[in-house]
């Protein structure tokens, strides 16, 4: 997918051809944040920029990315920490280097060409191994890209592609290089430890008030209260504004009439079939039969097994040979039928067990149908209570009178961190969107209109953040358990 080109920037060969791209620079220049003139462009290779905007959607979709692996939000601190700036950069200015080429060269793909690479990734197939489109947005949902994005970055993909597989083509790499790379990652290395246990040491003293301050002091800034903030969110979903209320007992009665198809499990017979050579040899058979051979010692004439004639439980649409299907529902549990003309020749067909129609009755599905009635209802006007939604707010109404008006519930999350957490120390793991919520907010201020999250398909979600609560040192008093816990244990581990 859109790692494909980070997997072979990963090869020597890929490293060779970016150094030799880089040289060009010579030629096409660059500019912007390389060179510190930000402007509006964080890189300019030649002709191909990147926007200060192109750099911060990276970098947001890669701390998304990063929170997910974790199981949590990625703060801002910790992505600089893991030095995610340089990283995205760096990707960034290798694409551009890239593009540039490409662009020069005059390389591109066709639409048709660009579909088929998208049909065929593993990860847009549904559960029939097929292209899936609500699999395909759930998967650009999951990484905080829309369509449009994903096809331009796979076209870009697959065209850097094209330079780097033409450039190496034909190439080996050496052996002494292989021989070096094996010996380091197959390298071993045996270690002798021997672990002390803690009660050796313990136990350990309470540590004097002079000791706590002291400790305190010298470590203030990890007890230190981060920013929190107060947010409040809508979402905008078909689940959320459905009704199901407004749907009658004639409406619900009429779609079971309607889809009764639905409700209804058909008629499934297991069937056996045995086929003969030529039509003279089924006929005989089937005399032997009516005369009193049992099905079992015909097929053993055959020089068959049970298992060789048994072609399984099926419903009639499912039997592959209509004239079988025709014959095998015509029987008597246990019958056999007269001779088939089969498609792979004439059969005797013996059905040997029969699982009747069920129909579900009306009264175990007026409800569900009731509530599907009503999230289809929802789906088909959700883009008008948004609309509604959306000139509430320009009207002047404030989010939670826009709620109130389309029914929507508010929900406040009191205080919380960058990282998802409440003052006590809980995780929110309930925040829909919570990486997207938690950066935008961050990134927002109070009072605030931001724009919506789009969730696809399934509709919005709107965000503003209340009140900042901002970052402050916090008292020996407020964290005094927390400091003799902190002292007593590097006390045992020193």
């Amino acid at each position: 997918m859109l790692t494909a080109l980070r997997h072979a920037a990963g090869t020597w060969v890929a490293k060779l051809l970016l150094i030799l791209l880089v040289l060009s620079f010579a030629v096409w220049g660059i500019s912007g944040q390389i060179t510190g003139g930000l402007g509006s462009n964080v890189v300019q290779v030649g002709s191909t920029k990147v926007s200060v905007l192109e750099y911060r959607l990276a970098y947001d979709r890669q701390i998304s990315l990063l929170s997910q692996q974790f199981g949590m939000p990625i703060t801002r601190e910790q992505a600089q920490a893991f030095g995610i700036d340089n990283q995205v950069l760096g990707q960034l200015i290798a694409g551009a280097v890239l593009d540039e080429q490409a662009r020069e060269m005059r390389l591109g793909m066709s639409s048709e060409r660009l579909a088929a690479l998208t049909a065929e990734d593993p990860a847009f197939r549904g559960p029939n191994g097929q292209f899936d489109r609500q699999q395909f947005e759930f998967v650009l949902r999951q990484v905080g890209m829309t369509p449009a994005d994903y096809l331009k970055n796979r076209e870009q993909v697959a065209t850097r592609q094209q330079i780097v597989e033409a450039v190496s083509d034909g190439l080996v790499v050496p052996g002494a290089f292989l021989e070096a790379v094996a010996l380091h990652r197959g390298e071993d290395r045996t270690v002798e430890f021997l672990a002390l246990p803690r009660s050796l040491v313990e136990p350990i003293e309470t540590p004097s008030q002079v000791q706590v301050e002291t400790w305190f002091e010298e470590n203030k800034s990890t007890y230190a209260a981060p920013e929190y903030r107060q947010i409040s969110y809508v979402q905008l979903t078909a689940e959320a504004i459905a009704d199901a209320s407004t749907i009658s007992d004639e409406d619900t009665r009429s779609y079971y009439e309607q889809n009764r198809q639905r409700f209804t499990t058909p008629e499934r017979r297991t069937i056996e079939q045995l086929v003969f050579a030529d039509r003279a040899a089924a006929d005989a058979a089937l005399v032997s039969v009516r005369e009193g051979a049992s099905f079992e010692e015909i097929v053993a004439a055959e020089g068959k097994t049970m298992a060789d004639v048994l072609l399984g439980t099926f419903e009639r649409d499912r039997v592959a040979d209509p004239a079988v299907a025709e014959a095998a529902f015509a029987l008597e549990a246990n019958e056999v039928s007269d001779v088939v003309d089969g498609a792979f020749g004439p059969d005797l067909v013996r059905v040997t067990g029969i699982t009747a129609e069920d129909v579900r009755p009306y009264e175990s599905v007026a409800e569900q149908i009731r509530q599907d009635m009503a999230l289809d209802e929802a789906s088909r006007i959700l883009l008008d209570v948004y609309d509604a939604y959306e000139d509430a707010r320009a009207g002047g109404d404030s989010m939670a009178e826009a709620a109130a008006r389309q029914r929507l519930e508010m929900v406040t999350i009191e205080a919380v961190d960058r990282s998802g957490r409440t003052p006590d120390g809980t995780v929110l793991n309930d925040i829909p969107e919570s990486s997207s919520v938690l950066s935008g907010s961050f990134e927002s201020d109070a009072g605030i209109e931001n724009p919506p999250i789009n969730l696809g398909s399934e509709g919005y979600l709107f965000y503003e953040v209340d009140s900042v609560t901002p970052e402050r040192e916090r008292t020996l008093d407020e964290v005094r358990d927390r400091v003799v816990a902190d002292w007593t244990e590097r006390e045992a581990r020193t």
